[in-house]
């Protein structure tokens, strides 16, 4: 009889030892939750976006169902469905959120103002207000931004340098405070480069192929896209339209590329969305949103399509091609 007592409570003890580790282990697990505009099939395809955060977050010793919750939202490309997914993860009670892209991070900063938000790869924090300084971001925003208006005119400088005899570039825009700030450093630049710019507004995809129709018969002879989640979603289109009217074309990411532009010279969003797990990882040990600083993109790639060069009897001189990062044959 004894014995089964003292049995009894060893298996109590032990019940209560393991009741108390799992206790702790679910207390100790981190949630983050993450945002983004793409679905999930585009960013698993190119290792951005939620892949990129989970191997940052991995990379630092966190590991799903263990220490760690990642609560993922896409919005598949509709714009409408950023707030409501926002409001999901703020309903989730995440401690974190890791917000892909301007829109994204729009949409978060929306949903909460208290529980910390990293914008991963944003184009320019500062004209879309959701810092106050790079150096000291304020409120509980803070993360990467990805893009510059001296990108953009690198761009513009390597179009004009794979093809030497365009004189007339249309640059896609949408209605953006941050493409409303570069079209000036555009037409400043092209004119050291001897080229015109020609701004297209587009806020449709209807709009992109008149736009892309009315480019011949107006003198355009290349294209230039800036970077926004809008033309991310229809890229394969613009890339398909600047083959069909003959229009070398540049980018900020190589996925147009891939489609039939030119060329592409950008950041690489994969290191950026890697990189806001470091931002996670110092909010979660205590670190305030508002004292961290705004990161800014260091690394870029410059990457050229020789098929789409053949196709437009373009020849790309050897000292560009020899800069090149990736070069598609």
């Amino acid at each position: 009889m004894r014995q089964a007592i003292i049995c009894l409570f060893v298996l109590i003890a032990v019940w209560s030892s393991s009741a108390s580790g799992l206790t702790q282990s679910a207390y100790n697990q981190a949630r983050v939750g993450v945002l983004s505009l793409q679905s999930l099939e585009n960013e698993e395809a190119d290792g951005i976006g939620a892949s990129a955060v989970r191997a940052g977050m991995q990379a630092l010793g966190y590991i799903e169902h263990e220490n760690l919750v990642l609560v993922v939202r896409h919005a598949r490309g509709d714009r409408t469905q950023l707030r409501s997914l926002a409001a999901e993860l703020v309903a989730a009670r995440v401690q974190v959120i890791v917000a892909i892209g301007t829109q994204a991070t729009d949409a978060a900063r929306e949903a909460t103002t208290s529980i910390p938000i990293i914008m991963a790869a944003v184009g320019d924090p500062l004209g879309s207000g959701f810092v106050q300084s790079l150096a000291r971001p304020g409120g509980n925003v803070t993360g990467i931004a990805n893009w510059s208006p001296e990108a953009a005119a690198k761009q513009l400088e390597l179009l004009k340098e794979a093809v030497p005899t365009i004189h007339k570039v249309a640059v896609l825009h949408v209605s953006s405070a941050s493409h409303m700030r570069m079209l000036p450093l555009l037409e400043r630049m092209a004119k050291n480069l001897l080229l015109l710019v020609d701004p297209a507004l587009i806020g449709t995809p209807d709009d992109l192929r008149r736009r892309f129709a009315e480019m011949n018969s107006s003198g355009v002879d290349a294209v230039l896209v800036l970077g926004s989640p809008i033309f991310d979603e229809l890229y394969r289109e613009i890339g398909e339209l600047s083959l069909r009217y003959g229009l070398p074309g540049a980018g900020h990411q190589p996925y147009y590329v891939r489609s039939g532009f030119l060329l592409s010279y950008g950041p690489i969003l994969a290191d950026l969305h890697t990189r806001s797990a470091v931002y996670v990882d110092k909010i979660l040990k205590g670190a305030k949103p508002a004292d961290l600083p705004v990161e800014q993109a260091e690394r870029f790639k410059l990457v050229i399509n020789l098929k789409t060069a053949k196709a437009l009897n373009v020849s790309i001189p050897p000292t560009l091609l020899a800069r090149a990062d990736e070069v598609i044959e």
